[in-house]
């Protein structure tokens, strides 16, 4: 599972960040691909029920907290995967497990097993190490690169001065 959750996640960066189209276009193609198969599915399997007792039965509150709390954080994580990369987004959701575990210790007495601070751990470390020694490519300066992204911010600044 986990193999193919990283294929997936890799996958759908080189997708997002090799389209021209924007995030928001991507989901509403998305969505129009996904409408149809839910509506069929709906149909099938619930039809009567719906027709009985409406489409909203059973939604109160929380649900729809929880609706729409899903679906701004399934737009967040496209954008990190566009902007940023399926590495940090991991990484991201690593923390947010971590920062739960501890609110639940801090709220309702929740005790980290061995396994969990392990991984705790493990996940902090790798933090680091990512953070540290960075992937360099093969004939890749960056020492180059920022010396260029520095010329062009100098070049830029004087032409904003002398206009």
């Amino acid at each position: 599972m986990c193999f193919t959750s990283a294929f997936a996640g890799v996958y759908l960066e080189k997708v997002l960040k090799e389209s021209k189209t924007s995030v928001w276009m991507q989901n509403v193609r998305l969505a129009l691909v996904g409408l149809p198969v839910s509506i069929f599915s709906m149909w099938f399997y619930d039809w009567q029920n719906i027709q009985e007792d409406g489409f909203f039965r059973g939604w109160d509150a929380l649900v729809v907290c929880l609706t729409v709390m899903n679906s701004v954080g399934g737009l967040l994580i496209s954008i990190v995967i566009k902007y940023a990369d399926n590495i940090l987004k991991a990484y991201a959701q690593s923390i947010a497990i971590i920062g739960a575990a501890v609110g639940s210790w801090l709220l309702f007495d929740f005790v980290p097993g061995f396994f969990f601070t392990l991984g705790t751990a493990l996940v902090i470390l790798s933090i680091l190490i990512y953070t540290m020694y960075p992937y360099q490519p093969p004939g890749f300066d960056f020492q180059r690169l920022s010396n260029v992204k520095s010329d062009l911010l100098m070049i830029k600044s004087t032409k904003e001065a002398v206009i």
